[in-house]
């Protein structure tokens, strides 16, 4: 099988536009609540829509691979995710906007489920997994560059633009993934959509104790960075009255301190090292938290007050994420789908739960984020050094 070095570069253009598209149009957030005359909790449900869509079809898109291959999967959400982008772009009340941002999710979710079984699929372990840390930093750019880049095109163009450059990034990947990527699964699995096989499988990872108390923090984790991501747009133009162009590099701090903390985590290679920074991550993500909650309640109006201990957070949660998810994503043995699967549907609910839950709970205060963001912290070291004290 022909391995051409495009399908990498293709799938990281295209992976860089799937979460791009829940970044970009942050900074339009407060001027789409008076322009569809709805509020800041309902517009927040555009957040959890697409969450929805990439949580649902997870461990159904997951066995699905198995079955007809990567090809059909990753194409078929493609048109999907295509189609309501351009949904997106035309949404002229926020009911259709929230609906299209959930058929967006499920083109992203088909993307999630194909990546890393393409890759295992076509490429030795070394050489994917330096395309995967690839994927993984323009995950994390994009919540970077997201908001500036959607801050300018919002004032140079309106906010549809957002969603049109969304969709455009997404074309040009897919066509040359259409022309470029082969079938990668050559040994398809006929009965990997029988119910009980589906199960028994779900059940023998579920059951691994080791898979379980390494998922669960890291979905906690990442939902607290997704209640920040949510929330930030309101609090730092509505509420600080900073402008949207300018929003995005009230992120850079934050995203800094991930960026930087997962460059030194790569930098360490012993499994004693990655376990130690581990403990420390989650033990800094629980003060940040801490702080975070004390500082929106005595500084209500003060923007060091939100995003200070958030950089404390972003630091702990990069100490924490490469040796969370490559602890989960080792246990899975022979059945790639699923555990990718399990992994990306637990990722996709704790973001659902997030930030629906922000959307009940805000009122417009810092205090009330800053609370959520500490209970998730919370559960997240107490699940974590119960399963250490009982070690």
């Amino acid at each position: 099988m022909q391995k051409s070095l495009w399908i990498p570069v293709l799938l990281i253009i295209y992976n860089f536009a799937a979460n791009l598209a829940n970044d970009i149009y942050l900074p339009s957030l407060p001027l789409l609540v008076k322009m569809f005359s709805t509020t800041d909790a309902t517009l927040q449900f555009t957040m959890t829509a697409w969450f929805a869509g990439v949580a649902i079809p997870q461990l159904f898109l997951g066995p699905l691979t198995d079955k007809i291959g990567r090809r059909p999967i990753l194409f078929g959400g493609g048109i999907c995710f295509l189609i309501s982008t351009l949904a997106c772009a035309s949404a002229n009340n926020v009911w259709v906007l929230i609906v299209a941002r959930f058929f967006q999710g499920v083109g992203v979710c088909s993307l999630n489920v194909t990546t890393f079984s393409i890759l295992i699929d076509l490429y030795e372990y070394k050489y994917r997994v330096q395309v995967m840390n690839k994927i993984s930093i323009c995950g994390t750019a994009s919540p970077l560059l997201g908001p500036i880049i959607g801050g300018y095109i919002l004032t140079l163009f309106g906010w549809r633009y957002n969603f049109l450059v969304i969709f455009l990034l997404g074309l040009i990947s897919l066509t040359g993934l259409w022309f470029k990527l082969p079938e990668s699964n050559l040994f398809l699995n006929v009965h990997a959509m029988n119910y009980r096989y589906i199960c028994k499988n779900y059940y023998l990872i579920l059951t691994t104790k080791s898979f379980v108390k390494h998922l669960l923090p890291y979905c906690l984790l990442l939902g607290g960075l997704i209640v920040y991501l949510t929330a930030a747009p309101f609090i730092i133009i509505s509420q600080l009255k900073f402008s949207p162009q300018y929003f995005g590099y009230t992120q850079l701090p934050v995203f800094a301190s991930y960026i930087l903390g997962g460059i030194y985590v790569s930098y360490l290679t012993e499994e004693t090292q990655l376990k130690n920074i581990l403990k420390i991550g989650i033990k800094l993500v629980f003060i940040s938290g801490i702080i975070l909650l004390l500082c929106c309640t005595f500084y209500t109006n003060s923007i060091y007050a939100f995003i200070l201990p958030m950089m404390l957070y972003a630091l702990g949660f990069s100490f924490c994420t490469s040796t969370l998810v490559t602890e989960v994503m080792s246990l899975g043995g022979e059945m790639r789908g699923y555990s990718s699967a399990l992994l990306g549907f637990g990722m996709a609910v704790s973001c659902v739960l997030a930030s629906g839950t922000l959307g009940l709970l805000y009122n417009g205060a810092m205090v009330s984020v800053a609370l959520l963001i500490f209970v998730i912290s919370g559960l997240a070291f107490l699940i974590y050094t119960k399963d250490i004290n009982k070690q």
